[in-house]
């Protein structure tokens, strides 16, 4: 992984399309909807900021009942929110979806600079989602000496294993829609990871499959623009995705050029 950012609690890593790749297909294609999203929004800070403080995580403890905010600085949220979305909207429609890690450390006011709480997890733009995988939630690392900038951030990239339950939640934002996504093994067991998908809620969801049968049936699809320029330019796009092939699109786009 290649190291693109920093701050004195954060660093952003990016990895290369094999990485990226190779850490795609360790999650099952049910984790991510089949949907595609026609998302004009922006993943500006502000957006970037308020999904990543919605986000809350479930401590495992008798004292604590409700779930909290991940990180307790709003400083961190503010300025890592600025650093992702810079990140997700230069990436977004890219494939394979730029995926980074992120590592953030919290320092631990009781063993000043030998102690941190560290969390880290993967961020990818995919279909006009924000998808977040977590690694690690607040873990406690001691270091019983003064540690270095190389010594927080030497995280190694973890795999997505089974868990009894998630320890993320989130809140309700008028403006995203959330939902925690699961899994199924091979012998089809449902079983949960700390990851969790972001959305804009005005942003119109369309089945995959509907889409396909729209482009080969003229005029049926409702969610093809009725301005032809609109339409061409989302047909291109299906097209790059991968989601029609060279021969629908070809014969999609002699019907709408034919209707001028």
């Amino acid at each position: 992984m290649k190291l693109i950012d920093q701050d004195e609690s954060f660093a952003i890593f990016e990895l290369s399309n094999k990485e990226t790749l190779s850490f795609q297909e360790s999650i099952s294609s049910s984790t991510i909807s089949e949907t595609i999203l026609e998302s004009k929004s922006e993943w500006n800070p502000i957006i970037i900021e308020a999904l990543l403080k919605s986000t809350l995580v479930i401590q495992a403890s008798l004292f604590i009942s409700t779930p909290s905010k991940i990180f307790s600085k709003d400083e961190t949220y503010k300025y890592l929110s600025l650093a992702i979305s810079q990140r997700l909207q230069n990436t977004q429609g890219s494939y394979p979806p730029t995926t980074y890690f992120v590592v953030v450390k919290e320092n631990d006011d009781l063993a000043p600079f030998t102690k941190i709480l560290r969390t880290s997890f993967y961020i990818f733009l995919n279909q006009g989602r924000v998808h977040i995988y977590f690694g690690e939630i607040r873990e406690s690392i001691s270091f019983l000496t003064p540690y270095t900038f190389s010594d927080w951030v030497s995280s190694q990239k973890f795999t997505v294993s089974k868990k009894g339950k998630s320890r993320i939640t989130f809140l309700e934002n008028r403006v995203l829609d959330a939902e925690l996504l699961t899994s199924k093994d091979k012998e089809q067991k449902e079983y949960y990871l700390d990851a969790i998908s972001w959305r804009f809620k005005f942003d119109k969801p369309s089945n995959l499959s509907e889409n396909k049968k729209g482009i080969e049936k003229k005029n049926e699809s409702s969610n093809l623009p009725k301005d032809t320029e609109a339409r061409l330019r989302l047909l291109e796009d299906l097209k790059k995705k991968g989601l029609i092939t060279l021969e629908e699109y070809n014969t999609k786009r002699k019907s709408i050029l034919d209707e001028i």
